[in-house]
């Protein structure tokens, strides 16, 4: 059985620079954010990132010194607003990416550093721009970093699944208000969790940690929770996806549906195409983002 490695509450990585991992769904979610209802601002966002320079969108080898490029895929969960989410977006792997910790090759503390460093931004362009009070996003970030490292750093309620032989295997924890441990952390703090519908962080939002949402701080938390997993030859693709599709798809049954439309149809974005159709015609109220990794590259390269 996998069980993920839980590294911390509080780890990114370089790729071969040979072989590009495949991404699915970029271009599906477009078509079907627009028929499905959505909360402004939700997407997906992928990225190769090369340490020493600015990360940019190219995906080619990296220079003689360098560390290898790394694999990088998220979505981000936007509520109550776009800026929270697109602000995310346009800026989390670069801040994660130009932390000292990143250049010298720790992963864990590259990624607490630099989800620190947002939230810390989304605080201080809070004060004289009003933005980031009301609003906020989830933010379900996948690391890969070849041969056979994949590292999650997760906050809210959008999912990581990985596929193991046609298995699926949750990779990040859903952050609910209801969850015993938020709860816990949440009263400490001196707030509440209120059933309004759903249970929600001061009886107004449903999810208990996120980015942005300072009005509710520190009740709504910006700490990641991290997970580990070492990749085998088994292991096939992880499929990311906001809530809107978990709530009306269980994992195993995306692994199945995501593994049987790629074998017929042979492109990931008809994969995650048909994960959001099933979300949406099964009676998904929410918005619906997927974005599957294909992990094939790993056993090219090696």
């Amino acid at each position: 059985m996998l069980v993920p490695q839980v590294i911390g509450e509080r780890d990114v990585m370089g790729g071969n620079g040979a072989q590009d991992c495949e991404l699915g769904a970029i271009r599906a979610l477009h078509r079907l954010l627009r028929t499905a209802k959505q909360e402004a601002g939700d997407g997906g966002h992928f990225r190769r990132v090369f340490p020493h320079r600015k990360p940019d969108r190219r995906a080619g080898r990296c220079g003689p010194g360098q560390r290898p490029a790394t694999h990088y895929c998220a979505v981000y969960d936007g509520h109550g607003g776009p800026h929270t989410s697109r602000f995310l977006a346009h800026n989390l792997i670069d801040t994660v990416a130009s932390t000292k910790e990143f250049a010298e090759g720790p992963l864990q503390p590259a990624l607490e550093v630099g989800f620190k460093s947002m939230d810390e931004q989304l605080l201080a362009k809070s004060k004289p721009e009003g933005l980031f009070t009301h609003d906020g996003t989830t933010a379900c970030t996948v690391w890969l970093q070849p041969p056979s490292m994949l590292m999650v750093a997760n906050l809210g309620d959008s999912r990581a699944v990985l596929s193991r032989n046609g298995k699926a295997y949750q990779l990040s924890h859903d952050h609910k208000p209801d969850d015993e441990a938020e709860r816990t952390r949440i009263e400490a703090l001196g707030g509440y969790v209120l059933m309004s519908g759903v249970p929600r962080v001061q009886g107004v939002l449903a999810v208990a940690r996120a980015f942005g949402d300072i009005s509710l701080k520190p009740y709504v938390s910006a700490l990641p929770e991290i997970s580990q997993v070492d990749l085998t030859p088994e292991d096939e693709f992880v499929i990311v996806a906001s809530d809107g599709l978990w709530d009306t798809v269980d994992n195993q049954l995306a692994v199945d549906l995501a593994k049987t439309t790629f074998s017929k149809e042979g492109q990931w974005d008809a994969a995650a195409e048909a994960l959001a159709n099933r979300a949406i015609r099964h009676g998904s109220f929410d918005n619906v983002t997927v974005v599957i990794m294909s992990l094939e590259c790993l056993k090219v390269a090696a």
